[in-house]
């Protein structure tokens, strides 16, 4: 009896060896899918994340460009008001000139009606 019961530890050893290498494959292949998971998760969040971008791209070129073609088309627009003004005032200013100098040498010397009672 002695060499069954040792004959049944041995197999008793034996299977838990056989379970602990089928507990650790088990552990190795959950791992392994974890990771595989974890990176088609991440190439599907590059996509989205590729294709939002793009989305807001076309977005912005369609709501009236970007940021840089703004800026540029308002100085365009700063500089076009500024030249507007320059002859603006070329043109007009002879016009002040001879408003000016007709105020300064038309001076009015009469006295009003009431100084001249005095």
């Amino acid at each position: 009896m002695d060499g069954d019961a040792q004959k049944g530890i041995q197999q008793l050893l034996q299977a838990e060896q056989e379970a602990s290498d089928v507990v650790a494959r088990a552990r190795k292949a959950r791992a392994a899918r974890i990771k595989q998971a974890a990176d088609e998760a991440q190439q599907e969040i590059k996509l989205y994340r590729h294709q939002r971008e793009e989305a807001f791209k076309k977005l912005v070129e369609d709501r009236g460009g970007s940021m840089g073609e703004r800026q540029r088309k308002l100085e365009q627009e700063t500089a076009m008001q500024v030249v507007k003004m320059k002859q603006d005032v070329s043109l007009q200013r002879q016009n002040v000139m001879k408003m000016l100098l007709g105020y300064i040498t038309n001076v009015n010397v009469d006295l009003p009606v009431d100084h001249t009672k005095v």
